[in-house]
């Protein structure tokens, strides 16, 4: 690259490391999957059980439909989308998009979040969490 720099531009090129794909499933849809999984879960019996792993051609030889998700286009509030993740007791849960900017934000009178102690965040995992917001 030495070589030849001096003959590129001088650019500053901003990267977005936290890009990654995203797939929202509604918060209904996972607490089904979860009361599901739990009434399935059970120990193995010893006997059934094996030491030896054999591989994944079962799973590679069974050629299942791929997923073919429902694309969601610039019209589309990733809001509106996003607000289905959240849990019903969460403060997010149904807040729909607003759909007028232009005047000034409104913010709750005496809002105190679980997740900070009189303005100062004791949890910044809940803090960077919109469903919490």
């Amino acid at each position: 690259v030495a070589d030849f720099a001096k003959y590129l531009p001088d650019v500053d090129m901003p990267i977005n490391y936290m890009d990654e794909s995203r797939l929202l499933v509604p918060h209904d849809t996972i607490a089904k999957l979860v009361a599901e999984e739990c009434k399935e879960r059970r120990i193995v019996d010893p006997i059934k059980a094996t030491s030896k792993f054999h591989g994944l051609g079962a799973v590679d030889a069974a050629m299942p439909d791929p997923y073919d998700p429902h694309w969601y286009g610039p019209s589309e509030q990733y809001w509106n989308l996003f607000v289905k993740t959240c849990g019903p007791d969460t403060p997010a849960f149904g807040v729909q998009q607003v759909q007028d900017m232009s005047g000034p934000a409104e913010f709750p009178q005496n809002y105190r979040p679980d997740y900070a102690y009189k303005g100062y965040i004791q949890n910044f995992t809940a803090s960077s969490d919109p469903c919490q917001q």
